[in-house]
Order: C-alpha cells, then structure tokens, then sequence
C-alpha cells in the first residue's frame, strides 16, 4: 500500500475509533496489509511528532496529531461528499478522496465545499420521499448555493407540463440560494430574450418585468431589485428522487410572470420554475 496513504488512514483511525484496543494486527486486518507495514507507518508518524508508541498502552495522537488528523479528516469528508454528491460510488468515491486529501490543494474551492454541504444535508431528508424548504434549509449551513433551474409551462388548455416555458431563456443561469439562520431565499435574475411573435412572425427582444409566486392560493409579489427577484424557499416543496444513481432534490415554485416588449405588456403567464439540487 501507498505508505503516505497508509500513515493517512492510521491518523482517521486512531482520531475516530480512539486508542483503546487499537493494535496492528487490527489495523492490519482493516486495511488489508501487513503487520510490518503498519508498524513502520506508527514509527514514521511518531517521528513526525503525530503518535506516541509506548509498549505498555496502545498507541495514540499526541495533541498535534490530533490536530493534523482533524485537518485531514475535514478535507477528506468535503472531497467525499462532493464525490458521492455527483454520483461516485462509494467505494470509487472514497479511494479518490483520499489521494484528493494527500496530494490536492489545501484550498478547497466553493463549488465542492458547497456540493459536500448539499450532500450532507440530503443525506438527512434522504428516507423522505417529499421535504419542505424550510426544513432542508434547517439542514443547510448559512452561505450561498449555486442552484440550476428549468422553467416549464404550467398545466393548462393545449399545454404539456413537461415544455419548456418561453421564459426560461428569461433568467440567468443559475440561480442563487442563500440560507442564513435556517431560512432559505432563492434569487433569480432577469435577462433580455428573443422570441417570435405569433402574428408577425417577427423576431422580438423582451424582458420579464414582475415576477409573483404562489402562496395558498394567492399569488404573492416577489421582492425585487433591479432585474433580481426573490422568494422564500419555505414557501416550496421538495421531491426526492433517484437518478442515474444521485439523489437529487426537485423543489417546485409556481410563478407568474410579466414581460415587456418594446413599449408594449405582454399579458401574465403562469409557468413551475423547478430548482435542482
């Protein structure tokens, strides 16, 4: 085996299980090696000033291997979880953390560190087949999330729900998701688009103007600065599914919208902006 790899999984193991009953034929048997390997990883570690060997105790970490130990292990359960959060296997998703551990950046970058945190927080709804946004926000760490989205048209006359509504190419991708204290906020920021006019059959640049989602029965005027417009995410519902082996939250807002055209108010449409996450 990998001797820094080795020395890696000695640290996790005397860090989580604790020193008691810790010996190397265990850790050999653990980590399907020999027992002079974990032997020579120990002495390499206690040169390090990580271990303290003596022969009347099981080995343990001296406070700076704890504290090493503790660094290793954050970084290792960020990687793990953003691997397993795009569909590794486990045992896939392991073994890569791991060498991303040891021979990665120390900086972890927001994309992963937000993709472990989606993770974990899935992790916690994961035996719920629906969840409501304000309990997942319970689950989420305060910070911002990077969450895309589609926007289909509504059901309706003539209409399937499963197309593309003329406003998803309205807003920019993706949108932003902000939890603070367990309440969650998703903003969306309008962008110009170009569609065909029915009648004319001329090419037509518009924007959405007001944005409202629904609440009860009610439709309720979402807050607004500049082209960005927000909603509470408590006031949406989550599904829980599978897919190609991820599990993937699908959390549903209904909207209705305005977009001007020129100097002309194109009437409000209805159209379930879904986020995934």
């Amino acid at each position: 085996m990998n001797k820094d790899l080795l020395r890696f999984k000695i640290l996790l193991q005397l860090l989580h299980a604790g020193s008691d009953d810790v010996s190397e034929r265990m850790l050999a048997s653990s980590f399907a090696c020999e027992e002079r390997e974990i032997r020579e990883g120990m002495q390499a570690l206690a040169a390090e000033g990580l271990l303290e060997m003596d022969p009347n105790i099981s080995p343990h970490l001296t406070e700076q291997g704890i504290e090493s130990a503790r660094a290793l292990d954050r970084r290792f359960q960020i990687q793990l979880y953003h691997l397993l959060n795009e569909g590794a296997a486990y045992e896939d998703a392991t073994h890569d953390a791991s060498y991303l551990t040891l021979y990665g950046s120390e900086e972890i970058s927001p994309a992963r560190l937000q993709s472990a945190r989606l993770y974990r927080a899935k992790l916690a709804v994961q035996d719920r087949t629906q969840v409501s946004g304000g309990e997942l926000c319970r689950h989420l760490p305060d910070g911002e999330y990077r969450v895309p989205f589609f926007i289909y048209r509504a059901n309706g006359r003539g209409k399937s729900p499963d197309i593309l509504s003329m406003a998803n190419a309205g807003f920019e991708q993706p949108s932003i998701f902000k939890v603070h204290h367990g309440f969650g906020t998703f903003y969306m920021t309008s962008k110009p688009m170009i569609a065909k006019s029915r009648v004319s059959g001329l090419e037509m640049q518009g924007k959405v103007e007001s944005v409202k989602y629904m609440e009860g029965k009610m439709y309720i005027p979402c807050d607004q600065e500049g082209d960005v417009f927000s909603f509470p995410a408590f006031r949406m519902r989550f599904q829980n599914i599978l897919s190609d082996g991820r599990q993937v939250l699908h959390g549903s807002a209904k909207l209705s919208m305005r977009c001007d055209v020129g100097i002309m108010h194109m009437p409000e449409s209805v159209a379930v902006a879904v986020f995934i996450l």
